[in-house]
């Protein structure tokens, strides 16, 4: 669990960020992780009938995520898939259904209106049962800690020359992204948390993972018929 003393004053990209935020860089780190080896595990399939039936997979797996309001892991899955857009032959024979449903679940996560579809469905959650499970996108709560952090603590207002007050403005919504991460991360989410990081872990470490720039160049390459 993360701390809420990982979020004070952006923690996690101070220079002691180790000692200040280990488990915000440990969710990090995973992200990139899990979204390199689903592009990955496109990629280095045998041929394209293999590849279609990755990338089908990991979409259905996306939607095993959304409904149990894994919206991180949603997050995650969604970025290799987009990274393995390169294999451009593959996505082409993706069932109409599952790429159509692959579709709206990026629409969930658009960036317009400050990820707005994706803010209503999180207060949906919240306000639709107090017991409801749901791991959000933790990398929106921690571009919103880091815009509300650039402004003061202090204000001087018009009413009050001459003397520093606190900024309530700021310290409210710093308390909406606290509250949010107290109450999702108190409740239950019904698996055995530890077993299944395990797991997950142990198939990421077996696989061959590529950084961003090999991946493309191999998408290029299978593009191109130089990979099967």
């Amino acid at each position: 669990k993360i701390n809420l003393r990982e979020l004070e004053a952006c923690a996690w990209s101070s220079k002691d960020k180790e000692q200040n935020a280990p488990n915000i860089l440990k969710f990090t780190l995973h992200h990139r992780q899990i979204a390199v080896w689903v592009a990955s595990e496109v990629i280095v399939a045998f041929n394209q009938k293999q590849r279609k039936a990755n990338i089908e997979k990991f979409i259905q797996i996306c939607e095993a995520l959304r409904k149990l309001n894994n919206f991180n892991g949603m997050m995650e899955i969604l970025g290799g898939l987009s990274l393995s857009k390169v294999c451009k032959t593959a996505w082409k024979s993706v069932s109409k259904k599952l790429v159509q449903s692959f579709q709206q679940m990026e629409q969930l996560f658009m960036t317009s209106n400050n990820f707005g579809n994706y803010r209503a469905e999180l207060r949906m959650i919240e306000k639709a049962s107090a017991n409801m499970p749901c791991i959000p996108f933790l990398g929106l709560m921690l571009q919103d800690v880091t815009f509300i952090e650039e402004n003061p603590d202090y204000k001087v207002y018009a009413k009050y020359p001459g003397r520093k007050l606190i900024n309530f403005s700021k310290m409210t919504l710093l308390a909406d992204v606290y509250r949010l991460l107290v109450h999702f991360q108190s409740i239950p989410i019904g698996i055995n948390e530890n077993k299944a990081w395990v797991s997950i872990q142990t198939l990421i470490q077996s696989s061959f993972i590529f950084d961003e720039k090999k991946i493309v160049d191999l998408g290029n390459q299978v593009e191109s018929g130089a990979l099967g």
